[in-house]
């Protein structure tokens, strides 16, 4: 294996290692300058410090792949540093301007994921400039570069546009800072984050094996004895898993702000073996840092598994943590229903054999007694949280039961019981439903 290769390699995995440190220093899109938290200083302080460190990180995986051996000298590494955190902050104040600019339709996970892409491909190119090597083919390395970046820029985009639809209609459905609306919003941020973490990662990597088959083979001197030798590649490799380990917990100890502190997954697990429903949960946290010996919350996901006995029958996942009874158990012609955490789903024994749906997909299914009881029973008792669900069911298969109370609500008349019931979601929203169902 050629020094080349080999620094491709290590580089790869210092860039690699450089994020997974970033994630668990603080929350992604990389910034300095982050004005959405009340830990301003402490984030400018960490943004500068790993910004730094990550151009001379850059600049030796620039120098290795373009020209193995050639040595570094102090003036590029401190014109690195500056120009690497001068550029940021530019980065930071236009995606902020731009992110605001696009506000009303939740543009800036876009926004952020543009900067995200591109940021690196800038960054390397001034890194080049700063190191005075130059791309023999730099049609080649432009050309494949923007286009492969591009390619990534719009897998992310299709998934910000699903996470952005998301976030339009739990605004539109829920409270504005209500627990359901706030939990939904940090789990979409979260999730978000990984995906720019993943984004950024691939961006880095795509820029550097780029710039390796657009520079041409150059002969080393002692490439045999130095850069070929396993335990020296391995004892680099080494070194670079130890000193992203050592960097983390100097972060997590000495200024802990934003980072990581805490995932806990929890599990309980079904313990009856009687024939009869149950429900299981594997709840996942994760939390960062807001002081030394405080946290906050920044995700709480349940996957929730129905059985019968010792056999799953449905598995689904919800935001947050149900903390009431899971299951209510109701008699529908004879036959007992179980509700699962208020509309999540119905389980319930058709012919003998456990049967179980989510909400979300009741409308999908074929006419069934039992089911069509059930979602009656629950329009009934004024379950406005289950409307939209089972609305366009009741109205498929038994139109004139449904219509008293779709007419109600299509003009925005609730009942006192009803509204009290109603929770964190929407009067509006419960009545723009009915008027869907109404138009078919």
């Amino acid at each position: 294996m050629t020094a080349r290769k080999k620094n491709l390699i290590l580089s790869i995995l210092t860039v690699f290692f450089a994020d997974v440190i970033y994630f668990i220093w603080m929350p992604y899109p990389k910034s300095i300058l982050r004005t959405n938290n009340n830990m301003f200083v402490y984030d400018i302080i960490t943004g500068c410090i790993f910004f730094a460190a990550f151009a001379v990180i850059l600049l030796f995986s620039v120098k290795s792949i373009a020209k193995p051996g050639k040595i570094l000298i102090k003036k590029q590494l401190v014109a690195s540093m500056v120009l690497c955190i001068g550029m940021q902050i530019v980065f930071d104040i236009l995606r902020c301007f731009l992110s605001k600019l696009f506000s009303k339709w939740y543009g800036e996970p876009i926004v952020s994921d543009l900067f995200t892409v591109f940021g690196t491909f800038i960054l390397v190119l001034t890194l080049l400039k700063v190191s005075g090597e130059k791309i023999n083919c730099r049609k080649k390395f432009f050309t494949i570069s923007i286009l492969t970046l591009l390619i990534a820029l719009v897998v992310a985009v299709i998934l910000d546009v699903r996470e952005i639809q998301k976030l339009f209609y739990v605004s539109e459905k829920y409270l504005l800072f209500s627990p359901e609306f706030n939990v939904i919003v940090e789990n979409e941020e979260f999730l978000y984050g990984i995906r720019n973490f993943i984004l950024d990662l691939v961006s880095g990597i795509i820029v550097l094996v780029v710039l390796y088959f657009s520079t041409p083979m150059v002969k080393v001197e002692n490439e045999k004895d130095i850069y070929t030798r396993k335990e020296h590649f391995f004892a680099r490799i080494l070194a670079i898993i130890l000193l992203s380990f050592v960097v983390c917990g100097a972060k997590v100890l000495i200024l802990p702000q934003n980072s990581l502190q805490n995932t806990n997954i929890s599990h309980s697990k079904s313990k009856t073996t009687i024939p009869d429903f149950d429900y299981n949960r594997r709840l996942t946290r994760h939390s960062r840092s807001v002081s030394r010996s405080e946290g906050k919350e920044v995700y709480c996901m349940t996957r929730g598994e129905i059985f019968y006995g010792t056999k799953q029958i449905l598995g689904f996942y919800m935001d947050g943590d149900f903390q009431k009874n899971p299951l209510e158990r109701i008699d529908i012609h004879g036959t007992e229903v179980v509700i699962v955490c208020d509309d999540e789903a119905i389980a319930y024994l058709r012919e003998g054999e456990p049967y179980a749906v989510t909400f979300e997909e009741i409308e999908k299914e074929d006419y069934d007694e039992i089911l069509l009881g059930t979602c009656e029973k629950l329009l009934e008792e004024g379950r406005l949280e289950c409307f939209e669900y089972i609305s366009k069911y009741i109205m498929k298969y038994d139109p004139e039961f449904a219509k008293p109370y779709i007419e109600r609500y299509c003009t925005g008349e609730f009942t006192d019981s009803e509204l009290q019931q109603i929770g964190s979601i929407r009067p509006e929203y419960i009545t723009k439903c009915a008027q869907q169902v109404t138009a078919g």
